[in-house]
């Protein structure tokens, strides 16, 4: 302990000073380097997909605030401690950033001069009502930015039509997923709600990959636009068919265990009917019509009969008429009108009739874990995939006289992460964690590399550098001065002579002699002038036998 005190006093408060310095410069860059790879892995994204102005305006704004952040992608994506990353997002938000590249009715916020006219008002209004529209649809789970695009016709004067607003909206989204049908109307229904006489028919929606989500046509358009909407019609009921089977054998064999692709044949056709249709088999009667007639008749020729009471005298005579024929006839008559049974039909068919389904359904296998942590793959049994098809059957109202089908087949999936080889370790490491270890030996190996290629040469340039050239020189100029003899003797070495030193004979030398610091023994101040002479002819020889001597030392 006493040598490393006694050694720390001999280097002198200068080069104390000089280590002190290198050793804190030593363990700042140690923090230094410790801090980025520790916080290497703690920055979260803030904002993803930013636009030039955004991301400007989001840089600049958190340099202010003096939040750490990282610009990548492009400057497109910007992240932040994960920490802050709640913190930076409020303070942002509070300040309208990032505006999305979208103005509200921000707009108005800055005053209008008098000369606005009138037009640049609307323009502006127009802009607002487009800008907020923006924002409230890019509200929407899974859409990033969308843009809206109004049509306001105005009435021009002394005339009678009036043309109808229209809209255009182009939406991006933030990820492969895509907006589904009630989603779309309910964009359109949004829009439409917002502005005065829009029609939600007469909104168009276009997706980032150039997907036409809704036409805007309105109504009575042309066959083809019918068309298509048989075909999204189409698409919509396999689509909406195969998530329904999916649902329902989840229910039973598990998560992402089955995959249902659903084939629908659907007549397009617009048909009208007109059917009239008579069954002579069922009567009904109409109408009954009877007629009855009956009638008598006598006759009477007007001369009496000759007969013997008419002959008798008066009060006994009886009024005799001549001859009577009589006769009587009945008629009766019945009209019955029948009327047959007789069925009129008019019946218009719309395009989108299922005709024919199909139905293609693909199980999974039930795995087994094994000791070693294999999965061993077993088949499903054929009674259980019977069951699975009659349960598709009924769920999409199976009808074999259309010629339906359904197949169900059972086959092993593919699993990644079963399928994969296993990860190999290293001293019974993984991946993760050699790579955390080879990080900290990069480091162990850089801070080691930085002591002894930089700091030690930099410790040693500076203690050659140091003013003990003018310690040496105070020293000679006292040995100069001082008195003494012997000295020049011992510094030419055993053997040599006066002369070769001092170049005079020893009784012309002036036989001065002092004592040096730090040095043992007496020289003599000839002695010392000649190395010096020596010195200022040759500095780079002597500093070159300094440094050995140093280096020898250490």
């Amino acid at each position: 302990m006493n040598a490393f005190i006694q050694t720390l006093r001999n280097l002198g408060p200068l080069r104390m000073a000089v280590i002190a310095a290198m050793g804190v410069a030593v363990i700042g860059f140690i923090i230094y380097l410790l801090l980025r790879v520790s916080s290497g892995s703690e920055m979260a994204l803030l904002y993803g997909d930013l636009g030039g102005a955004d991301a400007g305006k989001v840089d600049a704004r958190l340099t202010q605030l003096n939040i750490p952040h990282e610009l990548r992608g492009d400057g497109s994506q910007i992240l932040v401690p994960a920490d802050q990353v709640a913190h930076a997002r409020v303070t942002l938000a509070s300040e309208g950033l990032p505006s999305g590249g979208s103005i509200g009715y921000e707009i108005f916020d800055k005053g209008q001069g008098l000369a606005t006219s009138s037009f640049v008002q609307n323009i502006n209004q127009l802009r607002a009502i487009e800008g907020e529209l923006g924002r409230t649809v890019s509200g929407i789970d899974g859409v990033r930015s969308a843009r809206v695009h109004l049509v306001l016709p105005t009435r021009e004067l002394f005339t009678r039509e009036k043309q109808d607003p229209s809209a255009s909206i182009m939406i991006r989204m933030s990820g492969p997923g895509r907006l589904q049908r009630p989603q779309v109307l309910a964009i359109q229904h949004i829009v439409a709600m917002a502005v005065p006489g829009l029609k939600p028919e007469r909104i168009s929606i276009v997706d980032d990959h150039g997907t036409l989500l809704a036409k805007g046509v309105g109504e009575g358009q042309s066959g083809v636009v019918q068309r298509e909407d048989a075909e999204e019609m189409r698409i919509a009921y396999e689509d909406r068919t195969a998530r329904a089977i999916e649902a329902l054998l989840e229910r039973t064999l598990g998560t992402d265990k089955a995959r249902v692709e659903v084939t629908a044949a659907m007549d397009n056709a617009k048909v009208t009917e007109n059917q009239e249709v008579f069954n002579p088999d069922q009567q009904v009667v109409r109408s009954t019509q009877t007629v009855s007639d009956t009638s008598e008749q006598n006759e009477n020729d007007g001369a009496p009969a000759v007969t013997i009471a008419n002959n008798l005298p008066a009060g006994q005579a009886q009024t005799q008429t001549g001859t009577v024929n009589s006769s009587k006839s009945a008629r009766n008559e019945e009209t019955i009108n029948y009327e047959i049974t007789r069925t009129v039909r008019n019946q218009v068919r719309e395009p989108g009739t299922l005709s024919r389904i199909s139905v293609a359904v693909l199980v999974d296998g039930t795995y087994t874990t094994n000791a070693d942590g294999t999965h061993t793959y077993a088949a499903r049994p054929q009674k259980e995939l019977d069951a699975i098809t009659a349960l598709v059957r009924s769920a999409v109202g199976y009808d074999a006289s259309r010629g339906d089908q359904v197949q169900v087949v059972n086959l092993p999936f593919y699993n990644e992460d079963a399928d994969k080889p296993p990860t190999l370790k290293l001293w019974g490491l993984e991946r993760a964690e050699l790579i955390a270890v080879a990080k900290w030996l990069i480091l162990g190996v850089i801070v080691i590399l930085v002591l002894f290629l930089v700091v030690r040469p930099l410790m040693a340039r500076l203690f050659e550098a140091m003013p003990a050239a003018a310690t040496a020189s105070g020293a000679a100029a006292a040995l100069l001065g001082g008195p003494g003899v012997g000295g020049a003797a011992q510094l030419t070495g055993p053997g040599g002579s006066m002369e070769l030193a001092g170049g005079m004979s020893p009784e012309d030398m002036v036989d001065d002699m002092i004592d040096l610091n730090r040095i043992d023994g007496r020289v003599k101040a000839s002695s010392l002038r000649r190395i010096g002479e020596i010195v200022e002819k040759h500095p780079e020889d002597v500093v070159a036998i300094i440094r050995s001597w140093l280096y020898q030392e250490t």
